[in-house]
């Protein structure tokens, strides 16, 4: 008798472990999608976010055309050599030197490391500035070059001094005072590139754009005239 008082609670007891035991996997599954879908939403805030943030920043960008033309002109997406020859040449003529060699040669790619998150996921990096090597003698007065170097290293362009040297053209005789000028002058630019995904770029995670530093970059460069390019040849050559 008592062994069937205790069947009844033992079937039970079979009943919920093997119920258990079947829901389990079920309920783990649940979790998981459970799981995936706050990710999900959380990954859809963090988008919604950064397509908002981006709409504020292009609207700040069309508001300040003038700024953001100067910062393409500065550091452009191309090497851009015509503006630096022109603003060379330009600048040795207003300061009545001569100009006597120029040469370009375009320095090797900044290597960046990729960098990982906790979680393993690729981090977007600042992306580094390219540069190009312009090396140019010119020829005249000390108080010329003077002037001609103090113009040249405040040009709206993106640069970095690696030598400028003067020294006395002993081959000229007749002119003694006058020196030989050269100058070595890395400059930048910022190629266009694909990045892993805009939810990585820190600059998008904000709606704020700030152009003070442009401004203070304007004040301290000088401003070069467009140089027009002149038709070569006769416009007809039959005539």
């Amino acid at each position: 008798m008592r062994l069937k008082i205790l069947v009844v609670p033992f079937l039970l007891v079979m009943i919920v472990i093997l119920s258990i035991g079947y829901i389990k996997p079920d309920f783990d599954t649940i979790l998981a999608k459970k799981a995936e879908i706050v990710a999900q939403d959380e990954l859809q805030a963090k988008a919604d976010k950064v397509v908002s943030n981006v709409d504020v920043l292009n609207t700040a960008l069309n508001q300040n055309q003038e700024s953001e033309k100067f910062v393409l002109q500065y550091l452009p997406v191309a090497l851009d050599q015509d503006q630096i020859v022109d603003a060379f040449n330009y600048l040795a003529s207003q300061h009545g030197i001569i100009v006597t060699d120029m040469n370009m040669a375009k320095s090797s790619d900044p290597v960046v490391a990729p960098q990982t998150a906790p979680d393993g996921t690729l981090v977007e990096t600042a992306q580094q500035a390219s540069t190009f090597v312009f090396t140019g003698g010119v020829y005249g007065s000390y108080e010329n070059i003077k002037a001609f170097f103090n113009r040249l290293t405040h040009i709206g362009r993106y640069q970095s001094i690696q030598l400028f040297s003067l020294q006395k053209d002993e081959s000229n005789q007749n002119k003694s005072s006058d020196l030989k000028g050269t100058f070595v002058v890395d400059y930048g630019f910022l190629p266009l590139k694909n990045g892993v995904s805009a939810l990585s770029k820190p600059i998008f995670q904000n709606s704020t754009l700030s152009f003070t530093d442009v401004a203070d970059l304007k004040a301290k460069t000088t401003e070069l005239p467009v140089l027009e390019k002149s038709a070569s040849g006769r416009p007809n050559p039959f005539q």
